[in-house]
């Protein structure tokens, strides 16, 4: 048996003890790298704006922070 079986084997042992709940997840409609080339395009034609970070937060902001920057942006009108 590989790996690979040996893992699906456990995880369905898993969900059968009703650890975990499975859920349903509707696919994309599009395959990831349309939706990537998608992006590239509206980033290079100005429609959102990349900035670089230095030295960002091991951890991410947290939601306080997030919520503090977003207003100050709205705030400078960017």
């Amino acid at each position: 048996m590989s790996s690979i079986e040996s893992a699906q084997k456990a995880l369905l042992a898993e969900v059968a003890k009703k650890d975990y709940e499975l859920k349903h997840v509707q696919a994309p409609t599009e395959p990831l790298s349309t939706t990537q080339a998608k992006m590239l395009i509206e980033v290079q034609g100005g429609k959102y704006e990349l900035n670089h970070v230095d030295n960002p937060p091991k951890d991410g902001l947290t939601e306080a922070e997030k919520q503090a920057y977003l207003e100050e942006r709205q705030k400078r009108g960017n």
